[in-house]
């Protein structure tokens, strides 16, 4: 999986070589609502459902943005053992968009991530906590649902996100739905 994440990494951030403004005029923010299904490559714990709130930024002049995140999941396997677990990771990195405010708007984003698996396992012998620094790349597309009327407007996206992590610990796939409030 490394080996099929690295290029694609490289070439996105490659693609956003011109740092995007943070703020100011013509910066849009946006926040979004994640939830889906994250499978984990781990020892212990396979996959289990997630929610997330990110907010990204977009300089409208190059399409360029910022995005800061966390996601949230939780995993019980029961069985004798009793393994439980939260799975937390937080995240920075750039975003590209494509496409207009009309149709599609289609995205990819890069950066680097933490993940922490918390394990409560009743077995002190067996507990463990791991904390994974890695680098991500996700991507996704949001479509126009509703144009709601605050300040400038605010447009109602739905859409898809399908995101790829590469830790020194962790490495997990995730798809997810995006609920979006911004511009």
């Amino acid at each position: 999986m490394r080996a099929v994440a690295l290029p694609f990494l490289l070439a996105s951030l490659a693609s956003c070589a011109a740092l995007p403004r943070p703020w100011g005029e013509g910066v849009d923010l946006s926040t979004q609502l994640l939830g889906g299904y994250r499978v984990l490559d781990h020892p212990v714990f396979e996959g289990h459902p997630v929610a997330g709130l990110e907010f990204a930024t977009r300089d409208r002049a190059r399409d360029l943005g910022y995005e800061l995140g966390g996601v949230y999941g939780r995993e019980d396997e029961g069985g004798p053992s009793n393994w439980e677990g939260e799975i937390d990771e937080v995240y920075l990195g750039l975003r590209r968009t494509f496409g207009d405010e009309d149709g599609a708007r289609p995205y990819v984003g890069a950066g680097l991530s933490w993940a922490r698996v918390e394990n409560f396992l009743d077995d002190p012998t067996r507990n463990f906590d791991d904390d994974s620094g890695g680098a991500y790349l996700h991507g996704g597309a949001l479509w126009q649902v509703a144009r709601l009327d605050f300040d400038r407007g605010t447009d109602l996206l739905l859409g898809f996100d399908a995101r790829l992590l590469v830790g020194d610990e962790v490495d997990l796939a995730q798809l997810a739905l995006v609920l979006s409030f911004g511009r």
